[in-house]
């Protein structure tokens, strides 16, 4: 688990919101194609981008859970030394 128990819960999270944020990208499309009043796709996509912000501050909280769970080592040393083995 590179991400530890925390950096997958918030990257799951993560996931979620950019879930949302694609469902109200497309629901904002089919409201401005169907030639409804465009201030409620305006605010779809408003509301999609909020989730697409919320998601980006999750994979941060990812990122700093897993390296908090690694004992501050980055990701990359972390995989590289894995991937040699152990050193005698």
């Amino acid at each position: 688990m590179v991400y530890g128990p925390d950096g997958v819960v918030y990257f799951e999270a993560a996931v979620g919101d950019m879930i949302g944020a694609g469902v109200a990208v497309i629901a904002g499309a089919v409201v401005a194609a169907t030639a409804l009043p465009y201030q409620a796709a305006t605010w779809t996509f408003v509301a999609g981008t909020f989730l697409a912000l919320v998601a980006l501050f999750r994979c941060r909280q990812a990122f700093k859970a897993g390296k908090a769970f690694r004992g501050g080592v980055s990701l990359l040393r972390f995989l590289r030394e894995r991937r040699e083995g152990p050193r005698s």
